[in-house]
């Protein structure tokens, strides 16, 4: 067991965790100009964006709880 590896694994899901539940305090990904254009569209693609991101991190932290558990 390799408690280096699980504490990873649990500070990436708690970090996924935290950009789907709060997708608009991440990096932003639409541009400023969008942002400016059309709010309501950059505002949408900044949630899907932020929780396709959140789960990637969650899966990523998953992963090294479990080679952590099995290492």
């Amino acid at each position: 067991m390799n408690g280096a590896a699980i504490l990873f694994g649990l500070l990436m899901v708690g970090m996924g965790a935290f950009a789907v539940k709060f997708p608009m305090r991440i990096r932003s990904h639409p541009s400023g100009r969008e942002w400016q254009q059309n709010p309501d569209k950059a505002a949408r693609k900044q949630r899907i964006w932020g929780f396709l991101l959140g789960l990637a991190i969650i899966a990523l932290g998953v992963f090294g709880i479990v080679w952590g558990l099995i290492a």
